[in-house]
């Protein structure tokens, strides 16, 4: 186990917003400019976003590209349409997951905000409770050739790293792999979703979030223990090997920022 001790929090560490491989589009565009001014706190919770022909003037846009935007917006939660007054910004509380990459990169920190530190150490205690139980949820269905295919999960994945090619969800994968062979929807989509944060916040973070060197050593543990009919051990060791590898990120962090 990796023991590396984490830094202390502090508001030094910012996750800065990458520069995209291929261009934004017009909707996206828009859509980033107002996710940053929400998040950012230009339009406080509370309040009303300009008229739909005085914003999309502002951002140089179509109203149908401004459309479209707001509307993905809303899918987070960020804005709602209210009848008569035009779109407000929602409370921060009522925002979706899916915000956090976005927020670490534009969010101020302050009395009503965490700090970027505290927020990347909630996200990864989130990831390790929420595989633990969806792991501990499935023990008694898999089988033999559903760990098999885990175990090549987490092969291809290592092989992909010695070539150069990071996965920040590389844990995240074999889990869906056991997870979609026991047919277990509601947890695999769960985990789609912590993957797509974590593939958004890999654009900032980059090779802090690759595999470590204890990967498959771990896995294999945990995939033995498995097959041994040992759900106990197996979930002990999955979260023994999430907490070192948190440990190295958060110490990661400090030295990247």
């Amino acid at each position: 186990m990796i023991t590396a001790t984490p830094p202390t929090p502090s508001s030094s560490i910012r996750i800065v917003a990458p520069t995209p491989d291929v261009p934004l589009t017009a909707t996206e565009t828009v859509f980033e400019k107002l996710l940053a001014d929400i998040v950012g706190g230009t339009y406080p919770a509370g309040a009303r976003l300009p008229a739909e022909r005085d914003l999309a003037k502002q951002l140089g846009a179509s109203r149908p590209t401004l459309r479209e935007a707001l509307r993905r917006l809303g899918e987070w939660n960020l804005v709602k349409p209210r009848r008569g007054s035009g779109i407000a910004v929602q409370a921060v509380g009522d925002w979706m997951i899916d915000v956090l990459p976005s927020y670490l990169r534009y969010a101020e920190p302050g009395p009503e905000a965490p700090s970027t530190p505290v927020m990347v150490k909630d996200l990864l205690q989130l990831r390790r409770s929420l595989m633990c139980e969806i792991l501990s949820m499935v023990s008694d269905r898999i089988r033999p050739e559903i760990t098999l295919l885990a175990r090549q999960s987490v092969r291809d994945t290592w092989e992909n790293r010695v070539a150069g090619t990071r996965s920040p969800t590389a844990d995240l994968n074999v889990l869906r792999s056991i997870v979609q062979n026991v047919k277990c929807l509601p947890g695999l989509w769960m985990l789609n979703q912590m993957s797509g944060i974590y593939n958004d916040l890999a654009k900032s973070l980059g090779a802090a979030l690759a595999p470590p060197e204890s990967y498959v050593a771990a896995w294999d543990g945990v995939l033995d223990a498995l097959e041994a009919q040992k759900p106990d051990e197996a979930l002990s060791l999955m979260n023994q090997y999430l907490e070192g590898h948190d440990e190295r990120l958060m110490a990661l962090l400090e030295l990247i920022h």
